[in-house]
């Protein structure tokens, strides 16, 4: 077999800690949703119309046929009766009755007539029959719906994903309901969007989309013990804590032991202070969503300074207290002006509300331990708090509690603990209504499944570093160019205005950059379009011409010849979720198996920044000091690693704190202050061959693990070429303006998945309503497009794909809904792997899985 092992000459390095995801349920749980006999009803149907155009051709031929006949017309048949039945029979119509009888007697017309009628009869039946049969097969599938609901598991699940209507789904579900009209269809929908979710995704959490940690070894493929069942570890939110924190803050016992902390993007110049933000299209600012994907960056606020602000900003350091700032600012305004104590409290109001300064106890950014860091932060002033202390002692309780509870006490445990916090913060205990990683509970939950002994063996080691290898830097061709030309692009910027070792305070860097962003923006946009370029150069080569086929294969050989015309600099961190189609452990030990990559994300390493990170470190001690290890190596020896402390908006940002040090941008980092930079001690240097990010009291340049707004361009962010290369998504290149692209393979490596790009109104007219038309709308496309019996759908309104099987009434429906409130194009990607490929054996039935793991790569210039 041609394995691309060598073709490429960039080396990547994998850590040697990994992790397995895997759907909590097994593919099996969506059985009872299929109904595999529809398929041949709606190709009866379908034969049945064409049948019955075929017939309509015919009658209207003879209609339209002024050849002399047997039957001389009579003034009882005159021809404007032929034409108007002609012109009714065209527009699928019956004739008027008269004519139908006329029709059916004459000898011209006769045989053709019946035999319209006849089809059109058939055409009705089949209709009928595929519509009673889609009926009762949706029927049966709702009723299988709420039957898997009957499983206190699940209804565990749906707790953990939506308490706010938890109780409100199961009080439904207990009545075993049969009739689903009105709001009782769309509670299924949303149920069937829940099941689809736990069988076959591995990106959830809890119990329902456990972890398995692991480490190479020796041995061959991935092997997997069997242990004693699963661990819940429960974790408060960390919006739930800073609630608890910012209602702490008000109380009279800590208000003068906060430490007001000016923000780290604000800079204060003489009598002025500037803000900068990151900002996306969304809700705006670093108070929205929070996913750092397109956000960017921009200055958004200036204010003049009193002197008292002036003084006030001077001094939040974030270690100062306010009861220490109160007699100093006093004293600074002197005795004649007796109204000092109360101008502080409103100055510094002012302040917090225009986002200036942070004045409470802020729980640090990624922290994945909150309890634990508010009790430090209020450690001082509990014992004249009686009410926070009780609060604490609760939640305490609480993680511990739930996490060992059963499913029928978990529900009144988290109501408890929701109304205990409703009362003392103020807050509701929900947030983000309809959002995805919204952390929408004040409490998550994460579960290392019952598997033990994840074993990465060398071959399969071997084959995530080198036979993949390709697959990677394909994917980094385009972001690694444009960090290449981008700096290209700055540092011409700089030259323009700087002489050759000049050091540019950051501030000024940013005020400029914010000044001259047009014409920044302008190159970029030419950068975009020789990316562009490349990658249809790219595609041409990869894919050839005929974009119609199902499987192209590369060979190795082309695949070495593609990627010597592209530097595999700069060095880079990627993050490859593989997934493996083969028909059992035994196999893929046996390395008979295809691997294809779904999310690959060249973005901070993520085993150390994801909601698992702590669990993993707690069996894998050493994981913090393997992942610093291996950004050295991938860095350049005069330069000095620093990680990120942005915005924590969800469970996804928690992070290990690793042996580097921090850059603090929006939140603030548990480390000593000896280990943190702030924004106001950076600038740029600028020398005759590149720019070079630096920070007074370091003595080696800056390489950050990802730009601060988390875009790939310095058009949304001036620090991105500062960084690693970021890519985010999956496939080896990045095609728009198609409609389909093949399967890309070369040995036992996916490159791509088979693909459609579908528009909404296309896949799915008009408003719907009429749920069977709309699945023999879409088996005619699976007919016509050759599309597989399963895939996934995406729409560019919901941040992760549906899964879609085209036997089952209810998945359909629900892609034809998302299709239609989204309105744009539908892009459908082949399950791969395929539900007989599933290698994952958990209790005697098969699992969606995928291995995730880091690789770093030094590249070559």
């Amino acid at each position: 077999m041609d394995h691309p092992a060598a073709a490429t000459a960039s080396q990547w390095s994998l850590l040697p800690v990994a992790f397995l995801r895997q759907a909590g349920y097994p593919h099996a749980r969506l059985d009872g949703l299929r109904a595999p006999s529809l398929a041949p009803a709606v190709a009866e149907w379908e034969q049945a119309a064409r049948d019955l155009a075929a017939a309509r051709q015919d009658l209207l031929a003879v209609l339209s046929d002024d050849a002399p006949s047997d039957d001389a017309l009579s003034d009882d048949a005159p021809s404007a009766r032929f034409d108007e039945a002609g012109t009714r029979i065209g527009q699928g119509r019956t004739p008027r009755p008269r004519d139908v009888l006329l029709l059916r007697e004459l000898a011209r017309t006769r045989r053709t007539m019946r035999g319209w009628e006849a089809a059109q009869e058939r055409c009705r039946a089949a209709q009928a029959e595929f519509r009673a049969r889609y009926e009762t097969s949706a029927q049966a599938g709702r009723l299988a719906v709420v039957d898997a609901f009957s499983d206190e598991t699940l209804r565990d699940a749906l707790l953990l994903s939506n308490d706010a209507a938890h109780r409100l789904f199961v009080g439904w579900l207990d009545t075993k309901p049969t009739d689903f009209s009105g709001p009782a269809r769309r509670r299924v929908d949303t149920l069937t969007r829940y099941l689809q979710r736990v069988a076959t995704k591995n990106e959830t959490h809890a119990h329902f989309g456990p972890f398995t940690p692991g480490r190479l070894g020796r041995g061959h493929g991935l092997r997997l013990g069997a242990g004693t069942g699963p661990v819940r570890t429960v974790f408060l939110s960390h919006w739930a804590a800073q609630a608890i924190a910012d209602a702490v803050a008000a109380h009279p016992a800590f208000r003068d032991r906060v430490r007001p902390r000016l923000h780290p993007l604000v800079f204060l110049d003489r009598d002025r202070a500037v803000r900068y933000d990151f900002t996306s299209g969304g809700s705006g600012g670093s108070g929205g969503s929070g996913v750092f994907e397109e956000w960017r960056f921009r200055r958004v606020d200036e204010r003049t300074l009193t002197g008292a602000e002036r003084w006030l900003l001077g001094r939040c350091d974030g270690r100062t207290p306010l009861a220490a700032l109160r007699p100093a600012f006093e004293k600074w305004l002197g005795a004649e002006q007796p109204s000092g104590p109360a101008l502080l409290d409103d100055l510094l109001r002012d302040l917090v509300r225009g986002q200036w300064v942070s004045s409470g106890f802020e729980i640090p950014t990624g922290t994945p331990s909150a309890v634990h860091d508010l009790r430090e932060l209020l450690a001082e002033g509990l014992a004249d708090a009686p009410e926070a202390r009780i609060l604490l002692e609760h939640v305490e309780h609480f993680l511990t509690e739930f996490a060992e509870a059963g499913p029928a006490r978990r529900p009144a445990l988290l109501d408890d603990l929701k109304s205990l916090f409703e009362a003392f913060t103020g807050r509701a205990a929900n947030r983000g209504h309809g959002r995805i990683y919204a952390d929408r509970s004040i409490v998550f939950e994460e579960c290392r499944s019952g598997l033990t002994g994840l074993t990465v063996g060398t071959d399969m080691a071997a084959f995530l570093q080198q036979e993949l290898a390709p697959a990677y830097d394909l994917m980094l061709i385009g972001p690694r160019l444009r960090m290449r030309l981008e700096s290209g692009i700055l540092h011409d910027w700089c030259r323009d205005r700087y002489e050759a070792g000049a050091e540019i305070p950051l501030f000024d860097f940013y005020e400029l950059f914010a000044a001259d962003s047009g014409s920044v923006a302008r190159a970029c946009a030419q950068v975009d379009l020789r990316l562009a370029q490349v990658e249809e150069r790219i595609a041409a080569q990869l894919y050839g011409e005929d974009l119609g086929r199902r499987r192209v294969e590369v060979s190795a050989a082309s695949v070495r010849e593609l990627l010597g015309a592209y530097p595999s600099w700069p060095s880079a961190v990627i993050n490859p979720d593989v997934m493996f189609a083969a028909s059992g452990a035994g196999a893929l030990a046996a390395g008979d198996f295809q691997a294809v990559i779904g999310d690959c994300h060249a973005v901070r390493d993520l085993l150390t920044h994801t909601s698992v990170a702590p669990l993993l470190a707690a069996e894998q001690p050493d994981l913090p000091h393997l992942v610093a290890d291996h950004y050295a190596r991938a860095a350049d020896p005069d330069e000095e690693v620093v990680d990120l402390v942005r915005v924590h908006s969800s469970k996804t940002s928690a992070q290990v704190p690793l042996p580097l040090a921090d850059l603090e941008l929006l939140g603030v980092s548990r480390k000593s202050p000896q280990d943190v930079i702030s924004p106001a001690d950076m600038y740029v240097r600028v020398t005759d061959e590149r720019l070079e990010l630096r920070a007074r009291g370091r003595r080696r340049r800056l390489r950050l693990l990802a730009a601060p707004a988390g875009s790939a361009s310095i058009s949304g962010d001036p620090l991105a070429v500062f960084a690693f290369p970021r890519y985010f998504g999956g496939g080896v290149v990045a095609l728009g303006g198609r409609t389909h692209l093949p399967r890309l393979t070369c040995g036992r490596v996916v490159l791509a998945r088979e693909q459609w790009w579908l528009p909404a109104a296309a896949l799915a007219p008009g408003s719907g309503g009429d749920d069977a038309a709309d699945f023999a709308r879409l088996h005619k496309l699976r007919r016509t497009a050759r599309l597989p019996d399963q895939l996934f759908a995406k729409v560019a309104a919901e941040p992760k794909p549906l899964y879609v099987d085209l036997d089952s009434p209810l998945l359909v429906r629900q892609l034809m809904r998302t299709a239609r409130a989204d309105g744009g194009l539908v892009h459908l990607m082949e399950m791969l792997p395929a539900p007989d490929r599933l290698w994952l054996d958990v209790g005697g039935a098969r699992h969606t899985s995928e291995l995730r793991c880091a690789l770093f790569s030094r590249g070559q210039r």
